[in-house]
């Protein structure tokens, strides 16, 4: 509870106009909530903040999205997740770049589970090689977002490059003092 009490504490004290600080609260808040078994309340956080943007193209916005999926993905709602991914870019210029290799992580799953083959090998391809390009400090970011990439290689029988990515996900983790994370560790 204590994350989760210094994320909300973050986000009364940080200003409305911090948007993409606010967003990173709300994102670490939701993730607490639905570890303490919360999940509609983290919800509510991300759609909360998600309301006081008005570019749904921006890093903030694109940040709570992400969210969103993953909670999708937790609930095996892959259409709400394609819905979230619809209303995204890849990329734009103004991310940072572990904001764009997170959106490329999220989005084999949802097209897998639809049965766009072609679409989630493109997909998992391009994911791999951000991934690989991308400093520790990116993963470390969106470890959760990398968990979900590795459970789509695998279900794609792609073995090795999900236990590549897994121990690799799971050293990041381990070395920054992540304690979120039991998707990796059932990978």
């Amino acid at each position: 509870t204590a994350g989760r009490d210094t994320a909300r504490e973050t986000l009364r004290v940080l200003p409305p106009d911090d948007l993409v600080r606010r967003a990173s609260a709300a994102r670490v808040c939701a993730i607490m909530e639905r570890m303490l078994g919360r999940p509609h309340e983290g919800r509510a956080v991300l759609l909360d903040e998600l309301h006081k943007i008005s570019d749904p193209r921006s890093a903030a916005a694109v940040t709570l999205r992400l969210r969103l999926v993953a909670d999708s993905l937790i609930r095996s709602d892959f259409r709400a997740a394609q819905a979230v991914l619809d209303l995204m870019p890849d990329d734009d210029p103004a991310w940072h770049p572990g904001l764009v290799m997170a959106t490329a992580a999220l989005r084999p799953l949802p097209a897998l589970a639809a049965g766009r083959i072609a679409d989630a090998t493109r997909h998992v391809d391009a994911a791999g090689r951000l991934v690989a390009e991308a400093p520790d400090a990116h993963l470390a970011e969106w470890i959760d977002a990398i968990a979900w990439l590795c459970w789509t290689e695998t279900m794609m029988a792609r073995h090795q490059d999900a236990q590549h990515h897994f121990d690799r996900a799971l050293t990041i983790a381990r070395s920054t003092g992540l304690s979120y994370m039991p998707h990796l560790l059932a990978g």
